[in-house]
Formats: C-alpha cells, sequence, structure tokens
C-alpha cells in the first residue's frame, strides 16, 4: 500500500494562481518528486514534498500538479505538500465515465486518498 507519510488528518486546498509561484530560496524546489498510485485500474500521479501533517493541493483545470511546484515547496517546509493531478490531467487517467461531473471528481478524489483503496 501506497502511504501519504502518516495516518493524520488532510487539508484539501486548491489553487486561484494562474501561474507559478517563485519560492526563493526554498531547499525543496528539487526534492518534489513524482510518484504514481492506482485506484482500482485508474492510475494517479501526484507530486510530493516534506513529512509530517500533509496538505493536499489540486489545480486548477486544465493544468497537472507540476503547476503548484511553488506552493508544493512552500507548504514542504512545514510538513508533507501533495500535489495530486485530477482525473484526465497531467498523468492521470480519466475516470471510465462519458460524462463526469463534479461528484464524480469528489469521489475519485476520495477513494485517492483512502489507503484502503490505493496500490502502487
Amino acid at each position: 500500500m501506497q502511504a501519504w507519510g502518516s495516518d493524520i488528518p488532510v487539508a484539501l486546498i486548491g489553487s486561484g494562481n494562474h501561474g507559478t509561484l517563485e519560492i526563493q530560496g526554498s531547499t525543496f524546489v528539487d526534492h518534489i518528486k513524482s510518484h504514481i498510485v492506482y485506484v482500482g485500474d485508474r492510475r494517479v500521479h501526484y507530486r510530493r514534498a516534506g513529512t509530517g501533517p500533509a496538505v493536499v493541493m489540486l489545480h486548477l483545470s486544465p493544468s497537472w500538479a507540476k503547476s503548484l511546484d511553488g506552493y508544493t515547496a512552500a507548504f514542504a517546509e512545514h510538513g508533507a505538500a501533495i500535489a495530486i493531478d485530477t482525473p484526465g490531467y497531467g498523468l492521470s487517467d480519466p475516470l471510465d465515465i462519458e460524462s463526469p461531473d463534479i461528484g464524480d471528481f469528489a469521489d475519485a478524489l476520495r477513494d485517492t486518498l483512502d489507503p484502503k483503496l490505493r496500490s502502487q
């Protein structure tokens, strides 16, 4: 099973930033790594840095998790920072639904965050 780093509550945030946040002097920018987990047969890509209490970030659509690297680096200085590619964007597989709605994307996020449903 792929673990996010601890079994603590995760705070969900979204980014309204359309560009890249530059973090001066951050030691974590070079430490952001891409990972793949599977939720059922669906591949989910995420980028992660840091350890400790986790914050999970979702990119704007259309975009991908790498667009949040500035935020990932900043949050990683204080804990684990995880930026997930939403279904069908970046390196994540799309949902197996013809016309998914926001509820389907919310369910996919819930399933991605559930350690019982993830595998490497």
